[in-house]
């Protein structure tokens, strides 16, 4: 039987590697400089460093806590969240930014075994809405609405 959070214990671990990476990268490929000066390399460290030090807390926390049982792996809101990003990304350009929006909207809520039709029509017309008018009218990218390939 486990002693300790074996989640918490696994997170905080990956946590102090991800930050050990950074940091090796950071002091191997960029220039700290000093504290009066800081160069290119100084934040980045500095995020990494405590990006480690929390993964470390975390790690220790967990052999202090109680067992929680493992989560359940749930395989069909892994598929469909990742078929949403691809299906936007390869159709953003061949049908443009609205029918994209729709097509990452359907797939997304296809995750959840719950969704309704209408709150796919809701959100994906909420959604499209906000994307055009954040990223063609507010930040004046040049994404085509619509575009129709036949």
């Amino acid at each position: 039987m486990r002693r300790f959070n074996v989640t918490d214990a696994a997170t905080g671990l990956a946590l102090v590697l991800i930050g050990l990476f950074v940091q090796a990268h950071v002091v191997a490929s960029y220039d700290l400089g000093t504290f009066r000066r800081m160069g290119p390399g100084m934040v980045p460290l500095g995020l990494a460093l405590l990006l480690s030090g929390l993964g470390a807390l975390l790690a220790l926390s967990a052999l202090l806590r109680a067992p929680v049982p493992l989560p359940q792996l749930q395989l069909r809101p892994f598929v469909f969240v990742l078929a949403s990003i691809a299906a936007f990304a390869m159709t953003i350009r061949f049908l443009g930014l609205v029918p994209a929006v729709v097509l990452l909207v359907g797939f997304a809520t296809l995750a959840d075994r719950d969704s309704r039709f209408g709150m796919f029509l809701v959100l994906s017309a909420v959604l499209a809405t906000l994307a055009f008018v954040i990223f063609r009218l507010g930040l004046g990218m040049n994404l085509t609405p619509f575009r129709w390939p036949f």
